[in-house]
């Protein structure tokens, strides 16, 4: 990065490929002995311990945990909370919350209310789970993670390398697919507006307007760019605005649930509302927030915020997703009944605000595509965004694919999103939680070089720190077994029953 030159970088240190905890020790700590045998109070502890019951971070690692996030990895900058909480808040009010007055929606109100709930709690604790595990291994980039998990260690150069390729495949993958089925579904709303014997094919007018409209704010630089913040705020008001028509509709006792001739196999009730809930930007969020400490704000309050905002999104995003939930539910009982149709006015209104609301949520996922390979011989020639070109390219080129090409792509995009949300970070957390050492609390890492007659084996065998550690560390074990239980559960019934209902659906079982 060509801004992190004009930072200080903290000294280089010492890894170990047996065990977190050498990796984990903060140079600060490492230039002061005392620092390293001092008890901390047990009523302090306790409250550390209730504050963060799992995420077994300490006091000890402020200032590493500060060096980590002065500079946020890849291209995520600083942002302010107000930003962080609006694109936490904003995939959520997208495509899924747009398809719930559909009729491919439509679920008994027994069925479709716990559903909401359960989903937006499975959000809340995946997005957790990768909240936790940034803290725990120290590490601000996504890539990071998967390399802490399954690539830890010196010596294994192909195999990070391979590992960091596909996870920069995986993400750039679930992201283009969702650019092509907005951008596309964008274009099918529009089309009625188009004259039927334009001279010019009406889908190719559509898209075309569509990408030059979006052009300038897709090749912004990174989120904290301000084109970039506004039209996401435009996206949830005018989702926002979109909700109140339909709330007007319904109350005048107008009824409009639109049909799809022939929808994908996967998209139907329960799936939609799984789909509405999918996120995929938690760690560089975190990244981002960490990365812009407001002054005098605590440390504890800062990582805290994550936590509220998180939340918060969920909970409001869940009140403006259940009205039109509540009004499709009840659309059996109105069918039965004579129901005023909407005017052409609202309907227009409905496809307008609908549009406006995919279309303005499209510069925020373009933005976070990571950048791909390009041949040095071209870089050498152009300052291009050579890499963003080629993603714009392919979204625009993409969307133009009907029939059952596309119906592939929204399928694949919908097993891809929820594995990406509930999957994987149920496996990261198993992986290091299960086949990684748990990294020390209270007992040192490495001797103090201020002090040269004390060195590791007599920090070891001081039985008051080793008492310790065994204390915090049977306490924070009881506490991740309930973690561990919640993980399990939302691999294997959710993730995996999720999978097998998929593939029936895609094998007509069922």
């Amino acid at each position: 990065m060509s801004s992190a030159a004009s930072h200080v970088l903290p000294p280089p240190r010492t890894m170990s490929s047996d065990s977190f905890e050498d990796g984990r020790r903060s140079p600060s700590h490492e230039d002061d002995s005392e620092s390293a045998l001092i008890l901390a109070n047990d009523d302090a502890q306790h409250d550390d311990l209730d504050t963060t019951p799992f995420e077994l971070s300490s006091d000890e690692d402020e200032q590493e945990e500060n060096d980590m996030f002065a500079q946020p990895a890849g291209s995520v900058e600083p942002l302010s909370s107000l930003s962080v909480f609006v694109y936490l808040l904003s995939p959520l009010l997208k495509l899924g919350a747009l398809l719930t007055p559909y009729e491919i929606a439509r679920a008994p109100l027994k069925v479709a209310l716990p559903g909401l709930f359960f989903f937006a709690s499975l959000c809340a604790f995946s997005r957790q789970i990768w909240y936790m595990l940034s803290r725990y291994v120290r590490r601000a980039d996504m890539e990071e993670l998967f390399l802490e998990a399954l690539a830890r260690g010196r010596g294994r150069e192909s195999r990070r390398y391979i590992i960091r390729m596909s996870v920069r495949f995986s993400t750039a993958l679930l992201r283009v697919l969702l650019l092509v089925v907005y951008l596309r579904s964008c274009a099918d709303a529009t089309l009625r507006y188009i004259p039927e014997n334009f001279f010019i094919p009406p889908r190719f007018v559509a898209t075309t307007a569509l990408a030059l409209v979006l052009s300038p704010l897709c090749f912004a630089p990174s989120l904290a760019s301000s084109p970039v913040i506004y039209s996401t705020w435009l996206s949830v008001a005018t989702y926002v605005a979109w909700l109140a028509t339909v709330a007007y509709a319904h109350a005048k006792g107008m009824f409009f649930s639109p049909k799809e001739a022939h929808p994908p196999a996967l998209w139907e009730g329960l799936s939609i509302i799984a789909f509405t809930y999918t996120t995929s930007c938690t760690v560089p969020l975190y990244t981002a927030l960490k990365g812009n400490p407001q002054p005098g704000m605590l440390k504890a309050k800062r990582s805290r915020s994550f936590k509220i905002f998180s939340l918060l999104s969920i909970v409001v995003a869940t009140g403006l997703i259940l009205p039109p939930v509540l009004f499709n539910s009840q659309a059996n009982e109105l069918a039965f009944q004579n129901v005023t149709p909407p005017s052409k006015a609202l309907v227009t209104s409905w496809s307008l605000l609908s549009v406006a609301t995919l279309m303005f949520g499209i510069p925020s996922i373009f933005v976070t595509v990571p950048t791909l390979p390009v041949p040095l011989s071209i870089r050498r020639n152009t300052n291009l965004p050579v890499s963003r070109i080629a993603v714009f390219l392919a979204v625009y080129l993409l969307s133009f694919l009907g029939g059952a090409v596309s119906r592939a792509i929204c399928d694949v995009l919908l097993v891809l999103a929820l594995i990406s949300t509930f999957t994987v970070p149920a496996l990261l957390h198993i992986v290091i939680h299960n086949f990684r050492r748990p990294l020390s609390i209270v007992m040192p890492g490495t001797p103090a070089p201020g002090h040269p007659g004390m060195n590791r084996s007599d920090s070891y065998n001081d039985e008051l720190l080793q008492r310790k550690e065994r204390t915090l560390q049977r306490r924070r074990f009881a506490r991740r077994i309930m973690w561990d239980v919640g993980v399990w559960t939302l691999l294997l019934p959710v993730s995996g029953g999720g999978l097998v209902w998929a593939a029936g659906r895609l094998l007509a079982r069922w």
